[in-house]
């Protein structure tokens, strides 16, 4: 058995996890944007595909996320989600 050689990196880094508000997400088009809680940062585009489909339907302006994000290959100005957790809504609980 051969053994072959990879010509491609591996980025085995992992970006730390973020917190932040959907802004805005349409189930149609299936994309959207989440406002980071950090000062000043600019809005991170939501990859379909980065959430899982029970929570799909959860994604409202407004609900609170974590999430990690990457820089964007086609548009390297903008970053966008890589994964993405629903929080729990601690206000409603009480």
């Amino acid at each position: 058995m051969k053994h072959f050689k990879t010509r491609f990196a591996v980025d085995t880094t992992v970006a730390p996890e973020e917190f932040g508000q959907v802004t805005f997400y349409d189930a149609a088009r299936k994309f959207g944007f989440v406002r980071p809680d950090a000062p000043q940062a600019a809005d991170v585009f939501i990859r379909h595909d980065a959430v899982d489909a029970v929570s799909l339907p959860l994604l409202v302006p407004g609900t609170r996320v974590a999430f990690r994000a990457r820089e964007n290959p086609r548009k390297p100005s903008q970053m966008e989600t890589t994964a993405l957790r629903i929080l729990p809504n601690l206000a409603r609980a009480a």
